[in-house]
Formats: C-alpha cells, sequence, structure tokens
C-alpha cells in the first residue's frame, strides 16, 4: 500500500496510524476495480482530506457523483 500521511498526533499517535492503516486497505479493496494507485491522508484538527489515485475516476466517481457519495458514506 502506497501513500502519503501528514498530520501531528503526539498523544494518539498509535490509534491515529492504525486508523490510516484501516483507511488504506478499505479503500484499496473498494476500488481495487477502478486501478488504485495510492491513498493519500492529510488531517488537519478538524477533518480528514483523502486523495485516492485511481486509473478509472470515471467508476469511482459514478453516474451523477452517486459514487462519490457512498465513499463518503462509507467513512
Amino acid at each position: 500500500m502506497a501513500g502519503l500521511s501528514r498530520w501531528f498526533d503526539d498523544k494518539r499517535y498509535k490509534e491515529t496510524l492504525l486508523e490510516d492503516y484501516k483507511i488504506r486497505k478499505s479503500l484499496m479493496e473498494k476500488l481495487r476495480h477502478a486501478g488504485i494507485a495510492e491513498v493519500d491522508i492529510e488531517r488537519s484538527i478538524n477533518s480528514v482530506k483523502i486523495t485516492a489515485f485511481v486509473s478509472k475516476p470515471g467508476m469511482v466517481i459514478g453516474r451523477g457523483g452517486t459514487g462519490l457519495e457512498d465513499l463518503k458514506k462509507h467513512f
């Protein structure tokens, strides 16, 4: 699993790292059909930004953006 994580957490480092691993693993399995190459995770104080690099973005987005909405609900 390739990808970068950008965040700092000195109190819950282990839990945050494990959560990143689970997110990456889940996305790799879910988006395998779309040719996923890597997943980047960037955390700030109140938000998490996940960027997935895929070779077939149309398969991820879906008709009318329904695929993206499903992914947002999943996480």
